[in-house]
């Protein structure tokens, strides 16, 4: 038995050495900028950065493309909803953004297909270009996290929580109980697969003999998973009491072993990419 989780793809390019924080925020504005477009130039803009960043990263398209394959079926989905109607007598009515996201198709009328359940091409258009924006969005998450490990993105949400350092709230905590969460992932499925296989090796019925019995074979695997996990954590804690974790310090500040500062060309790169966003999100 075998569980890929792991997302990070090694790589030095210029993408997997960019400060994470950079990637994160030009994310963000990305994201919303997705979401401001109403045309379809714009979307093809919108795709045209997005397959320039992947072409520098140098990942390969096909990881990208198998993980995110839950997100297709959604988009059919929405894209079938917003195609078919039960009535093609009702008026169609399109807000002034919905005319601009269903222009390839906007003046057609709608074609009966039986009774009066019929196909709606305005409908279909509009779908498809929320749809392309909602792809082209999990694209660039994917990407980020192809070339981000998990510990630069716990390293970047901490900083990015540092303002609120000066409240009450345990802010290094929070980051620290979240980083272990994470690298938990990977552990917790390679212990799934250690057990799968050992009661596999021990004859245990897992498929063709049942539900009872297929469910009794899996409630063996999650309780020797389980107990594994709880053995693991009770290490893990000891050993971050053996390095002191938590002991008050002479500023009330947490040392790291790696301290990031963001350089003027981060700045820039941060500065020049919202500006880029605005821009299209703005004019398109």
């Amino acid at each position: 038995m075998h569980l890929a989780v792991k997302t990070y793809h090694f790589g030095t390019s210029p993408f997997h050495q960019a400060d994470p924080r950079i990637k994160i925020a030009l994310l963000l504005a990305y994201s919303i900028t997705l979401f401001l477009l109403e045309t379809w130039t714009g979307l093809a803009i919108a795709a045209v950065l997005y397959a320039l960043a992947h072409a520098i990263s140098r990942v390969p398209f096909r990881s990208v493309f198998v993980l995110a394959a839950p997100t297709y079926v959604l988009v059919a989905v929405a894209i079938a909803f917003c195609s078919f109607t039960g009535d093609v007598s009702l008026p169609i009515y399109l807000s002034d953004a919905e005319v601009s996201m269903a222009a390839p198709f906007a003046a057609f009328d709608p074609i009966v297909l039986a009774g009066s359940f019929g196909f709606v091409p305005a409908g279909f258009a509009k779908g498809a270009f929320n749809a392309i924006r909602v792809v082209i969005l999990v694209y660039a998450s994917l990407l980020v996290s192809f070339t981000t490990t998990s510990a630069e993105m716990m390293s970047a949400a901490s900083s990015f929580m540092a303002p609120l350092k000066r409240t009450p709230l345990p802010v290094d905590d929070a980051a620290c109980a979240i980083s272990i969460a994470l690298r938990f992932i990977p552990v917790t499925a390679e212990e799934l697969c250690q057990v799968h296989d050992a009661q596999w090796s021990r004859c245990a019925r897992f498929s063709g003999s049942g539900v009872v019995v297929t469910l009794r074979a899996w409630g063996r695997v999650f309780v020797a998973l389980f107990v594994a996990l709880f053995r693991r954590a009770d290490r893990l804690a000891a050993a971050m009491d053996a390095r002191c974790y938590g002991a008050p310090t002479k500023d009330g500040r947490r040392s790291s072993l790696e301290e990031s500062h963001l350089a003027i060309r981060g700045v820039a790169a941060i500065v020049v990419g919202i500006a880029a966003c605005a821009f299209l999100a703005l004019f398109f």
